[in-house]
């Protein structure tokens, strides 16, 4: 049975996205946990162009995993971030 990972991009990470209902919001469907990695390659992202990923509103490495029913927020390179939070960015 899969589920939906509810995927929200910010910044330029839209435009990928524009020929969705709404770019911003986007709905992945997966059967098992996956990496990150393959998300952006769904979402036809290149790696290059995200500078942190926060999963369930908690910052994540390049390295970590999707699941079924996770939210995953994708912020680009040109995107501001807070000083503190400097230490999650890929």
């Amino acid at each position: 049975m899969s589920e939906i990972v509810h995927v929200i991009l910010y910044g330029s990470l839209r435009h990928n996205r524009i020929n969705s209902p709404n770019p911003s919001d986007n709905m992945l469907e997966v059967t098992e946990a996956v990496p990150l990695k393959n998300v952006f390659r769904k979402l036809d992202i290149p790696d290059d162009k995200v500078q942190m990923a926060m999963r369930n509103h908690r910052a994540v490495s390049r390295d970590a995993v999707v699941n079924p029913g996770d939210r995953l927020a994708l912020f680009p390179v040109e995107y501001p971030v807070y000083p503190d939070w400097n230490d999650f960015r890929f």
